[in-house]
């Protein structure tokens, strides 16, 4: 009679573990589908902490953009396109040095 209950619960929580296990799996499929746009914003986030922390350098920014348009967004493009050339070419260094 004790066994027996002993099995019952031992079969439960074999269920159990297995159900929890099928959460985790579930749960870390569902976090890497959500892990880009969040990251995303966690940056604009940051972005906007730090253009708080700095109302002087912010204003200073904006003054100089205003001013200089044209050159000033000839500058951020090629400084993106830059910048996505170097993410691009780590990302591929990474790549190799994991083989």
């Amino acid at each position: 009679m004790m066994s027996d209950q002993r099995t019952a619960l031992a079969q439960q929580k074999g269920v159990i573990l297995q159900r929890i296990a099928d959460q985790r799996t579930q749960l870390h499929k569902l976090s890497a589908t959500w892990q880009p746009p969040l990251s995303l914003i966690e940056q604009g986030i940051n972005a906007i902490r730090t253009l708080r922390r700095h109302p002087a350098l912010t204003a200073g920014a904006i003054s100089f953009i205003l001013i200089r348009r044209k050159r000033v967004w000839e500058t951020i493009r090629t400084g993106i396109k830059l910048w996505g050339g170097f993410r691009s070419l780590r990302a591929l260094a990474e790549r190799f040095a994991t083989k």
